[in-house]
């Protein structure tokens, strides 16, 4: 229901956080793992594509995202898939003075 009300990075990323979080319990299967991976991933595809979308212009935010997801990709160890999110990631340029 916040997402309703604000679009804020920090939103995004507490939800995708408490999607993920039933996946740390040990005591869980590895197929109940993955779906909450699975989740997970989706609520930051949804974020990445609303602020790519909806907003082009809060780029800084878009990229934070994509961070905080690359973070949580590594953290999943062996479920984790960094190299999709590493392609999102934007490139960092270098302006040179003529």
């Amino acid at each position: 229901r916040l997402l309703d009300r604000t679009k804020h990075y920090k939103v995004w990323v507490s939800y995708a956080k408490f999607e993920a979080s039933a996946a740390e319990h040990k005591e869980d299967a590895i197929e109940r793992k993955k779906d909450c991976i699975r989740r997970a991933r989706a609520v930051f595809d949804r974020a990445n594509t609303y602020y790519k979308d909806s907003t082009p212009e809060l780029k800084e935010e878009r990229a934070t995202l994509l961070e905080d997801w690359l973070n949580m990709e590594t953290g999943f160890g062996e479920f984790g898939d960094g190299s999709v999110v590493q392609s999102m990631l934007p490139k960092k340029l270098k302006k040179r003075k003529p």
